[in-house]
């Protein structure tokens, strides 16, 4: 069968985001996974997953007004059975 090697990543559409939108993400292997925003000062300021996912990939709604986000820039770290990756989120209001 065809072999397919998944590199851990995430891409917000659209970045900056104004009301929310799809988190992208592609997960190498399967196991619990969680992502987590933080503000510039290191604050967790939401969870917008935390489950068991498949490998493969999958995508997070980004609803800034669910997830209280402010105006601003923010990380977002994704947590995998097969390492961590941080991307940048900015939203703009």
């Amino acid at each position: 069968g065809e072999r397919v090697d998944y590199v851990l990543g995430m891409s917000p559409t659209p970045n900056p985001m104004t009301a929310g939108g799809p988190l992208d993400l592609v997960i190498p292997s399967a196991g619990r996974c969680t992502l987590r925003l933080y503000d510039l000062t290191g604050r967790l300021v939401a969870e917008p997953l935390a489950a068991e996912l498949a490998r493969g990939p999958h995508s997070v709604s980004l609803d800034a007004e669910e997830l209280d986000l402010a105006g601003g820039v923010y990380f977002a770290r994704l947590c995998t059975p097969a390492g961590v990756t941080v991307g940048k989120i900015v939203v703009v209001r």
